[in-house]
């Protein structure tokens, strides 16, 4: 059963990240680079196919690593996420962040069978699971970024009091890097994607907890629980930060874009 919130995103100690390889192209190395820019805490690599990426030492399993792992970010291919997540909750992480594509939101019922099992595993052994089909969280505060975009595609912006909690990866990316272009101060953001699991409820959740965010950016293509999401922007306006929420996927166009 569930017992943390989206804390256990934006706030690791120790974070390991699977599927990191020494290829330039890599999706996994391209986050590995930017936690290692600039995340105050530990970060490990698990890759069976290698001993070491980017100087540090590459395990072949997440129960291999010989300290706790609080996060596990999987960047390998949808079919291995189960069992990567699998490996990360025999481990005892709190949270997985699944980047992949090929889940639910391709519409087949391959997509949505290992969409299921992965949420069937994260739930068995309690670990919060973000995404599928993610571009993860980001935190200046303790310099946390799982973006799989390096700077030199999207440049990340000051920091400053404002949050976005984003159901596209693509719309937050663009924000983050609109924003650094006019110098706008962005302090926290995620991306849920499918949102399995973790979705804008818990994030907005932690957002009203968090002290160094003043006013949220929220952007969904799809509301599953509105009663909570209420509630859940009740508690940010009570501490006084003000919510903006946009829907998209109300026209044609729009909607078919939500699909991808």
């Amino acid at each position: 059963m569930y017992t943390a919130g989206a804390e256990v995103f934006f706030e690791p100690k120790k974070v390991a990240v699977v599927g990191a390889s020494p290829r330039p192209d890599n999706l996994g190395r391209a986050i590995l680079e930017n936690l290692l820019a600039g995340f105050k805490g530990k970060v490990y690599v698990v890759n069976p196919g290698y001993t070491e990426v980017m100087g540090l030492k590459s395990y072949p399993s997440v129960q291999a690593v010989p300290d706790e792992v609080d996060l596990v970010v999987v960047a390998t291919p949808a079919r291995l996420a189960p069992r990567v997540v699998e490996d990360a909750g025999a481990k005892g992480a709190k949270g997985v962040v699944v980047f992949s594509g090929g889940f639910a939101e391709t519409g087949t019922d391959e997509g949505r069978r290992l969409q299921e099992e992965v949420v069937e595993v994260a739930k068995r052994y309690g670990v919060r699971l973000l995404g599928p089909n993610c571009i993860g969280v980001y935190n200046y505060s303790n310099g946390l970024d799982t973006f799989f975009l390096p700077r030199s595609k999207m440049k990340r912006p000051p920091p400053g009091p404002i949050a976005v909690v984003s159901q596209s990866g693509a719309l937050l990316a663009t924000l983050m890097d609109w924003a650094a272009a006019r110098n706008l101060g962005i302090g926290k953001a995620i991306n849920f994607g499918n949102k399995a699991d973790v979705d804008e409820v818990d994030s907005l959740e932690y957002m009203a907890k968090a002290p160094d965010v003043k006013a949220i950016v929220v952007y969904l293509e799809g509301v599953t629980r509105g009663r909570a999401l209420i509630d859940a922007i009740r508690l940010n306006v009570n501490e006084g930060k003000p919510v903006i929420v946009v829907k998209g996927g109300r026209f044609q166009a729009t909607a078919r874009a939500t699909l991808s």
